[in-house]
């Protein structure tokens, strides 16, 4: 078993990476938008809700993934080459199960040959929430006539604020944020409250980053032209009182957050690349 790294990360080879992620001229730092939505999407699922932009991500601001009234992630960005991409659409389903954002690429970097400019790569998010157990596909398309190579990167963080905190109170105690751990090519986040509770979140990806860090994975992306690929993401959440009279929150343990139970509600399909439609 990897030996958990608080600030270190994962390369696709399984050994540990020290070092602080920095700017490589494919992973260039990303850009500034710590900026609020005008529009926001909202999934429930018992007591757990997620609210995002029509992009699918999540901020930092008053958006964020809750369980129980407390914020468990607060940041989660799709971007390539630090880049956000442009919106086509977002919305959530008619019957509230899910929510789709249609993406495409702005103009990426020459990597191993041409620039691919923008508007080749579509984009789609599909996301499901059940449970304490969010879900997501990302499936990258390239309509254009070449071979992209795409840098993609899925950024995320908690700060474990309860719901008062993040409308503006300020607390003068609070819990104890665990460092975040890179451990079995997962993401481990966690928090134990003041009222004794622990908070874990589990991030997964498949397939495997090529590297893992602990508030980011990256991918380099091969896309073929008329082709589609896609990565899947997975966020289990686990509340457990840490002594025998603490309140419970009601959370039982989640399934394994890549099971195929969860992932058939987004995709019956492993990560794979195919053909695009005609």
């Amino acid at each position: 078993m990897q030996q958990p790294e608080a600030l270190g990360g994962l390369s696709h080879s399984g050994g540990i990476d020290h070092r602080e992620p920095e700017p490589d001229g494919v992973f260039i730092p990303t850009e500034n938008l710590n900026v609020a939505s005008a529009t926001q999407h909202v999934l429930k699922s018992g007591d757990t809700f997620i609210v995002n932009d029509p992009l699918g991500d999540i901020t930092g601001h008053d958006d964020g993934l809750f369980v129980n009234d407390t914020r468990v992630l607060s940041q989660l960005r799709l971007t390539f080459g630090g880049r956000a991409p442009s919106l086509l659409s977002g919305s959530v389903s008619s019957d509230n199960t899910s929510f789709t954002a249609h993406l495409t690429n702005r103009p990426l970097p020459p990597l191993g040959g041409d620039s691919t400019p923008e508007g080749v790569i579509h984009v789609e998010r599909v996301r499901v929430l059940s449970g304490t157990v969010l879900n997501e596909a990302i499936e990258l398309t390239n309509y254009g006539a070449s071979d992209a190579i795409v840098p993609l990167s899925i950024s995320f963080g908690s700060d474990f604020r309860d719901m008062f905190e993040v409308r503006g109170l300020k607390r003068v105690n609070q819990g104890r944020v665990e460092a975040p751990r890179v451990e079995n090519d997962e993401v481990l986040l966690g928090y134990v409250g003041l009222d004794d509770v622990a908070r874990n979140v589990q991030i997964a990806f498949a397939p495997q980053p090529d590297k893992l860090f602990a508030d980011r994975a990256d991918y380099t992306i091969k896309l073929p032209a008329q082709a589609c690929v896609s990565i899947y993401l997975s966020i289990a959440v686990q509340v457990v009182a840490q002594t025998p009279d603490a309140p419970s929150a009601g959370v039982s343990s989640p399934t394994h957050p890549l099971s195929e139970a969860h992932m058939s509600q987004i995709d019956t399909e492993r990560p794979r690349v195919g053909r695009a439609a005609v």
